[in-house]
This record gives C-alpha cells, sequence and structure tokens, in this order.
C-alpha cells in the first residue's frame, strides 16, 4: 500500500528506477533471516523493532514494483491486457512462493540459505532488466556493477550460510556447540558446557543433564 502510493513520485527513468528497487529488495529481503537471527543471538532486545522495520521496507519496495511495470509496459501493451497480465503472474508467484518457501525451500536448505536463495533470484532480474533496458539506461556501467556487486555478495552469503547459523548460535546458546544438524522438520542442536550436555530444538531446550541429574537424585534421595 505504501509503496503503490509512493510509485506517483517516480516519473522519469523508470527502468532505472525499477532495476534499483529490484536490487534493494535481493538485499534487504535476502539478508532478513540472516540478519534478525544474528539479532537474536547478540542484540535480542533490538529484535523487534528490527523485524518490523526490515518487514515494512521490503513490503514497501515490493509495493512500489508492480505500479513501476505496468508503467514501463503500458508503452507496448493495451491496458485491458496489461493489469490482466502483471496481477495474474503477479498472484501466481506468490502463490508459488508461499508454498515453496515452507514446504520445499527451509527443509532441504535452512531459512538462511532460503532467504538468500529468494535475494539471489531478485538480483537475476535485476540483471535481466539492466539487459532489457541497456539502451535505456544513462548510467549503464554503473548499473552493471551494482548488479554484479549484489549478486556476488549475495552468492557469497549463499556459500557461507553454515557459518552464519553457526556464528549465531555459539553466541545464543553460550555453551559449546557439539553437534548441530537440521532435518526437514527441526533444528537440533547439542552442547556442552558446565552444566553438562543440553539438547535444543528449533532454540528450544528439550533435555539438560545436570537437571536430569537432580531428578535423579530426587528419586533416589527424597527429602
Amino acid at each position: 500500500l505504501v509503496g503503490s502510493w509512493l510509485s506517483r513520485y517516480f516519473e522519469r527513468q523508470l527502468p532505472a528506477h525499477f532495476l534499483r528497487i529490484e536490487l534493494l529488495v535481493a538485499v534487504v529481503g535476502g539478508a532478513l533471516p540472516a540478519v534478525l537471527f544474528l539479532a537474536n543471538a547478540y542484540v535480542p532486545g533490538a529484535f523487534r523493532l528490527l523485524l518490523y522495520g526490515m518487514v515494512l521496507l521490503v513490503g514497501m519496495l515490493v509495493g512500489l514494483e508492480i505500479p513501476l511495470v505496468m508503467r514501463i509496459l503500458k508503452r507496448n501493451v493495451a491496458l485491458k491486457d496489461l493489469v490482466s497480465q502483471v496481477l495474474t503472474f503477479d498472484y501466481l508467484g506468490a502463490l508459488a512462493v508461499s508454498l515453496a518457501f515452507p514446504l520445499l525451500l527451509v527443509p532441504h536448505l535452512g531459512l538462511v540459505r532460503t532467504g538468500l536463495l529468494f535475494g539471489i533470484f531478485n538480483a537475476v532480474v535485476a540483471v535481466w532488466a539492466l539487459w532489457l533496458f541497456r539502451h535505456e539506461l544513462r548510467r549503464l556501467r554503473a548499473h552493471a556493477l551494482a548488479c554484479a556487486a549484489v549478486l556476488g555478495a549475495l552468492l557469497a552469503g549463499f556459500a557461507g550460510a553454515e557459518h552464519i547459523t553457526r556464528l549465531a548460535e555459539d553466541h545464543f546458546y553460550q555453551d559449546r556447540i557439539v553437534i548441530a544438524s537440521a532435518s526437514p522438520y527441526q533444528r537440533i542442536v547439542v552442547t556442552h558446557g558446565r552444566s553438562g550436555y543440553r539438547l535444543f530444538l528449533n532454540g528450544n531446550l528439550q533435555f539438560a543433564e545436570r537437571d536430569e541429574y537432580r531428578y535423579h537424585e530426587a528419586l533416589v534421595h527424597p527429602a
């Protein structure tokens, strides 16, 4: 809603604006899970504010895309066909993503890597727009460098997603991580420290060796 309303202030160089917005969506949207994961571990007090701020920013940027695409394409497509085609692809894409994200991608790639994958998709769209509108862009080389930088950063993050996850988990769990594994259903982490071994499922404590020992002692030697 906010993005659609703001689109009225974009009057010139619409392809360039569209390309920049795609790159911003790629960076902010792609990095969102990783940033929130790190924030939850290092600055938990700012997590909620950061979450709402980044979601609002991504929503605003996505809301800008459709009006700009429609205004760019109206030069070659009739209005009724334009609205029908753009909204149809938008709804189909939203449906596909809403199904693929929780059912296929997150269980196999993890949350951080899945977010970066969608960021890469947006960066590829920006590269496609760069090629498609190359004759209309005034600063073609600058746009090309921006696309290469964003795509390269997202690919590097995708390759190192496990390190990002481990960095956050090392601080979040405080004790040394002995085992960290992800199944299609949950994230399994076992830590070892002064309190002994502890088992976490999706970040929630399920078993603590010291508590189990105290429980056993209470049964054997009741007060």
